[in-house]
């Protein structure tokens, strides 16, 4: 149980960090398109 617990907690770490990692470098692509146009 306290293993299941633990890594429950390391799944939604590591989801939480993918998500944050994908909408930087969505940012980024972003921010690179923009200057690409400009």
């Amino acid at each position: 149980m306290k293993i299941g617990k633990r890594f429950s907690v390391n799944c939604k770490t590591f989801m939480l960090n993918l998500f944050i990692l994908l909408k930087e470098i969505i940012m980024l692509d972003n921010f690179s398109i923009n200057k690409l146009q400009d």
